[in-house]
């Protein structure tokens, strides 16, 4: 095969989260491309989604949404809104008080963010580690990097993204490049823990996120909120923000 999965001793760690992933986290929503198709439907559906892929027509292409791809059985939440900014941001204020730490918890679990980030002692250090982000973060900043994941990419966690000349498209971190092979991590829902690709077979690369800008897509805004709470609070059902004022 020109492109090879492979095992890499140094993404060892991936091999693990998944297994763990596996075993506790069974639903991802994995937005569609299309929100038009999504509304329609009124559900966002799990799908098998896989790291290896046609390349979609140029002409409809956004971002690689299709990366993420469900970790066991395919499951369903309900459409609510393709979100924005301007339609959040009125109501962030409310994130402080009164929030619903269950309901936090469950959406950091059933949107799988700890497939690809660490929270305290929980979850993968793929992308950036949210234990502290409530104190270096405001609300606002973590809804943007939610909302538009491409807005502020780092060096760090900046995925690369290869068009084949076969039209087949990978993405993942890249973990080590030669003269000759770009070897990259893919998304760790995908279960692999490299991907060996000849730099010959390389027509076009560019830098990208394999986190799916659609998230949010299926939360209500008072979700979207404990949420943020949650992430605010580092995850403490002691914290303030889950008390309500007298």
């Amino acid at each position: 095969a020109r492109v090879q999965v492979q095992g890499c001793r140094a993404l060892a760690n991936l091999a693990a989260s998944a297994a763990w992933r596996r075993g506790q986290h069974s639903s991802l929503v994995a937005p569609h491309r299309t929100r038009s198709a999504a509304e329609a439907e009124g559900m966002v559906r799990v799908e098998n989604l896989f790291t290896h892929r046609k390349a979609p027509e140029r002409a409809h292409y956004e971002e690689p949404n299709w990366l993420v791809r469900a970790a066991a059985d395919a499951v369903a939440r309900p459409f609510v809104s393709s979100w924005t900014m301007e339609d959040i941001e009125p109501h962030l204020p409310r994130t402080y008080a009164s929030r619903n730490f269950a309901r936090g918890r469950e959406l950091y679990e059933s949107l799988q963010c700890a497939a690809c980030h660490k929270f305290g002692e929980v979850g993968n250090a793929y992308g950036p580690d949210l234990g502290s982000v409530g104190g270096r973060f405001s609300p606002r900043d973590l809804l943007i990097s939610m909302l538009d994941p491409r807005r502020d990419l780092s060096d760090q966690y900046a995925a690369v993204e290869v068009t084949l000349d076969d039209g087949e498209m990978v993405v993942g971190l890249a973990a080590r490049e030669d003269e000759n092979t770009l070897v990259l991590a893919p998304d760790p829902r995908t279960g692999k823990l490299a991907i060996e690709v000849p730099k010959s077979s390389i027509v076009e690369r560019r830098e990208t996120t394999t986190m799916p800008a659609a998230l949010l897509d299926t939360c209500t805004i008072d979700e979207v909120l404990d949420l943020l709470a949650y992430l605010v609070a580092a995850g403490n059902e002691q914290d303030s923000v889950f008390r309500t004022p007298p």
